[in-house]
C-alpha cells in the first residue's frame, strides 16, 4: 500500500507521488519501518494529496500562538492530535466535524439556490447512490443533503479503527462523500459534483448555463445560483 500509484486517484498521474517516495526523499534514505509514522504520512498527505505544503508548520505556529507558548515547545505529535481531533466526534474540540455537521452541499433560499461549485448538465439532479435523477429542484437538494447527513453519520457512529481503509486496502467510513468532494484533474469528472464544478470555460471565462439546466430550474421556480469556488476578474 505504500507503494500504491493510484493514490491520490484525484492528483493528474504524473503530478502523482508515492507515499514511500515522499518517505525516501523526505529523509534523504532508504524507507525503514521507523519512518512510517502518522507524522510523516500527515505531512505526506498534506503536501501531496491536498495541495496544503506547509500547512503542518503553519499549524505548528497557531498552535503556539494559541496557547502562547513557544513554537518549539510544539512537538510534532501535537500537530497531529490537533487535526485528529478537529473530526473526532464527541471530542471537545471537533470543531470541524461539527461545522460539517450542520452544513449543506445545497440550499434553495426563495428562487435562489446556493452551491459551492456549479450547477451542470451531468450533475443535475444527481444524488450519490440512487440510479434515477430528482424530477425537480426541491426534491434533489432535498435527497442530496439527506445523502450527505448519512454519510457523515456513518462516520461519527464508526470506530476510528475503520477510519484509515485505504491504507488497509478497503472502502473507507464515508468514502463516498470524500469522493464526492474532491478535486478531480479530469474536467469532465469534476462536472458530477456540486462541490467542485465550476462555472468558467477552460480559459477561464465564465460560460453560460446548459438548456436542459436552465429549464430544469426554471420548472422549480429558481431564477438564480450562487456559487463561490472558482474566483473570476
Amino acid at each position: 500500500v505504500i507503494e500504491d500509484k493510484e493514490s491520490p486517484y484525484w492528483v493528474n498521474t504524473k503530478d502523482r507521488v508515492t507515499y514511500k517516495t515522499f518517505l525516501e526523499n523526505y529523509e534523504g534514505e532508504k524507507l525503514t519501518e521507523n519512518k512510517n509514522t502518522s507524522t510523516n504520512r500527515l505531512k505526506w498527505i498534506l503536501k501531496h494529496t491536498m495541495g496544503a505544503d506547509g500547512a503542518f508548520e503553519h499549524r505548528r505556529t497557531e498552535l503556539a500562538l494559541t496557547q502562547n507558548i513557544t513554537v518549539s515547545s510544539v512537538v510534532d505529535e501535537d500537530v497531529v492530535k490537533s487535526y485528529k481531533t478537529q473530526v473526532l466526534p464527541g471530542h471537545h474540540d471537533s470543531f470541524h466535524l461539527n461545522y460539517l455537521l450542520e452544513a449543506q452541499l445545497a440550499h434553495i433560499h426563495g428562487r435562489t439556490l446556493f452551491v459551492h461549485g456549479a450547477v451542470t448538465e451531468v450533475n443535475l439532479g444527481v444524488v450519490p447512490g440512487k440510479k434515477e435523477k430528482a424530477k425537480n429542484a426541491h426534491q434533489w437538494v432535498g435527497e442530496l443533503n439527506q445523502w450527505y447527513q448519512d454519510e457523515l453519520k456513518s462516520f461519527c457512529s464508526s470506530s476510528e479503527e475503520n477510519w484509515d481503509g485505504w491504507s488497509l486496502g478497503k472502502k473507507r467510513v464515508a468514502e463516498s462523500l470524500m469522493d464526492y468532494s474532491v478535486p478531480y484533474a479530469d474536467a469532465e469528472k469534476l462536472k458530477e459534483t456540486v462541490v467542485c464544478a465550476s462555472f468558467l470555460d477552460g480559459n477561464g471565462n465564465g460560460g453560460h448555463l446548459k438548456p436542459d439546466v436552465v429549464d430544469y430550474l426554471r420548472q422549480s421556480n429558481i431564477n438564480n445560483i450562487m456559487c463561490g469556488h472558482v474566483p473570476q476578474g
